[in-house]
């Protein structure tokens, strides 16, 4: 009995160790966060930074010329070297901690760094892109005609300083506000080799029906596969214009308004649309087609592995763009015993229980959500199995 008592408050004691090492990393790392400077070498030299820091008011400016204009200003900086590597490896540090604080903006993916300190001028900004009428217009023949937008020369004279216009113009189209679309055989009005469309000023239908490059039923000849993602509770606004603009950088555009974009890529036919089912719940459809191909047989077809690798490449788009706006999506493979048709709109407005047939997640089995019975995805190098396994 003796042993085992002492057994047992060697494991209380490790247990209540190991409990106190566990609050106090959780204490230091919440301190690291609310106060940087002092676990940061030269973190006297930090704080006053920070503070300097906070006093300026910068437009859309790179890191580089931030450094360089604050090492001009405060000698503060010059404490952490001499050398422009160092203090723009700190102001880089400091915008970074502000960021956290909601007292700059802050993009450290863009053009090696930008930050935004003047609010007044964002808004500014905003307002001229949201809230004017663009001054030129432009026709595109997968677009439309008479299309509002804005040329390089337009952007030019709302924003003089030409460093600032050529991050914001980054800036913008990696937020989904500005789509650069270059000029066609259709676009006479403007000398520019590309022009600049608000995404508010997209089209909300196709400017030609849509059957004209996707017939609802899939054409005798093509094969096609889909996935739905479905958005709970809701998706951010700047989510699918950011999509099409990832998109129209892997192949040829179609068809583009604001709800979707149909793309083609050599034999392969791509459309993306984004939906909403019974539930009001955001959904995007990926289509995925294989046109005019000779072979009646999918399972001895070469081209499937094209067809499948396309629909990785585009749903990898779609999956890093959920991860970047941290938002929850159900990704779903329509049962074709359920739902035999390739309907989209029937699709999304079955009733939940036979939409959600299907989770696809790697290395789990995927049933059938009415009955329960399996279901084979489609994968690289492997045979096709379009219908339900008995």
């Amino acid at each position: 009995m003796e042993i085992m008592h002492s057994v047992n408050d060697s494991v209380d004691a490790a247990s209540q160790r190991t409990l106190a090492e566990n609050v106090l990393k959780s204490a230091i790392k919440s301190l690291t966060h609310h106060f940087p400077w002092y676990f940061t070498p030269h973190h006297k030299e930090l704080h006053k930074a920070v503070v300097a820091m906070d006093t300026m008011k910068f437009k859309v400016t790179g890191l580089k010329a931030v450094a360089k204009e604050v090492r001009e200003k405060d000698p503060i900086w010059k404490e952490f070297g001499e050398t422009n590597t160092k203090i723009i490896a700190v102001v880089g540090k400091v915008l970074d901690f502000m960021g956290y604080w909601g007292k700059v903006l802050y993009y450290p993916d863009i053009a090696g760094g930008c930050g935004i300190s003047d609010y007044a001028f964002l808004l500014s900004v905003y307002a001229t892109f949201l809230d004017t009428t663009p001054p030129s217009v432009a026709s595109w023949r997968y677009l439309g005609t008479k299309v509002p937008c804005w040329t390089a020369q337009d952007i030019s004279a709302a924003f003089p300083d030409q460093a600032s216009r050529e991050l914001l113009l980054v800036l913008l189209e990696s937020r989904g506000v500005l789509l650069c679309l270059p000029k066609d055989q259709w676009t006479t009005e403007i000398e520019a080799t590309h022009a600049y469309v608000v995404n508010k000023h997209l089209p909300r239908l196709p400017c030609v029906d849509l059957e004209t490059f996707w017939q609802e039923a899939v054409p005798v000849g093509d094969y096609e596969v889909e996935r739905y993602f479905t958005f709970m509770p809701g998706v951010a606004n700047a989510f699918f214009p950011s999509v099409i603009r990832d998109c129209l950088q892997l192949g040829d555009v179609r068809l583009l308004w604001k709800q979707g974009v149909v793309i083609q890529k050599g034999p392969i036919m791509i459309l993306l649309e984004m939906l909403n089912n019974l539930e009001n719940y955001p959904t995007l459809f990926i289509g995925v087609r294989l046109l005019n191909c000779p072979l009646k047989s999918r399972d001895s077809n070469p081209l499937m592995d094209i067809l499948l690798g396309n629909l990785r490449v585009y749903k990898a788009v779609i999956e890093e763009r959920i991860l970047h706006y941290k938002l929850y999506a159900h990704e779903t493979i329509p049962c074709s015993t359920c739902l035999p048709s390739k309907n989209r709109y029937k699709t999304v407005n079955a009733r939940q229980a036979e939409f959600l047939v299907a989770r696809a997640v790697q290395g789990r089995d995927v049933t059938c959500g009415n009955d329960g019975s399996q279901i084979a995805r489609d994968d690289l190098g492997n045979k096709c199995k379009w219908n339900k396994q008995s």
